[in-house]
């Protein structure tokens, strides 16, 4: 079976920790970049090649501008 690579955004830490715990897996690396315009990039920091992989991101509603 394929490694599984759970990753998380900053809203999301606690659901995807419960989560790692059911899997008996760590949270992978990942490095959270804010952009001036309130933008935000998350960039993982290891291989996911031929791993079930998994990012967990709280539900944001867009804001109309």
């Amino acid at each position: 079976m394929p490694e599984v690579k759970l990753f998380s955004c900053t809203a999301s830490k606690t659901l995807a920790a419960d989560i790692a715990y059911h899997f008996d897996a760590p949270l992978s690396d990942t490095t959270l970049a804010r952009f001036s315009d309130g933008e935000m990039q998350t960039i993982i920091n290891e291989s996911v090649r031929g791993a079930y992989t998994f990012l967990f991101k709280a539900p944001v509603s867009p804001t109309i501008t």
